[in-house]
């Protein structure tokens, strides 16, 4: 039933953005600039809190959410450089390197990420299944 309610207000909506094509743009428009004022706040945080290694990782989502990958990674590179036990940092950064085709060097950020993390962090079971999967492709 919830899956039946979520596909007909799926449908709703696009029929709604059908009609009005002009709205559609401005719901872009609206997600776009979320992501430039989000990339702005995470500037002006990491204006007082340098190298922060969270703060980096966060603003390189929220980069690569408005699709500007190249940025995104140096970030994610940089919360490495901060913090090389920064899981999340390391499987956002080998994603991106898989989606570029370049399986070798997400695997490489893995199995670096494997080292550093050990078994504490909670991010750890994803990063061997993304090992595993990267493993698999090369």
């Amino acid at each position: 039933a919830e899956l039946k309610d979520e596909l007909g207000a799926r449908l709703d909506l696009q029929a709604a953005l059908d009609a009005d094509p002009a709205r559609t743009c401005r719901l872009q428009w609206e997600i776009v600039d979320r992501r430039r004022i989000s990339v702005d706040f995470f500037n002006r945080c990491l204006a007082r809190f340098p190298n922060d290694p969270k703060l980096l990782a966060d603003r390189g989502v929220e980069r690569y959410l408005g699709g500007d990958q190249l940025t995104a990674m140096s970030d994610f590179q940089l919360a490495l450089k901060a913090d090389p036990g920064l899981t999340e940092a390391s499987l956002s950064l080998a994603a991106i390197l898989q989606g570029r085709k370049d399986p070798a060097g997400a695997l490489a950020v893995m199995e670096k990420a494997i080292t550093l993390a050990g078994k504490r962090e909670e991010a750890y079971e994803q990063a061997i299944l993304l090992r595993d999967s990267l493993r698999r492709v090369k």
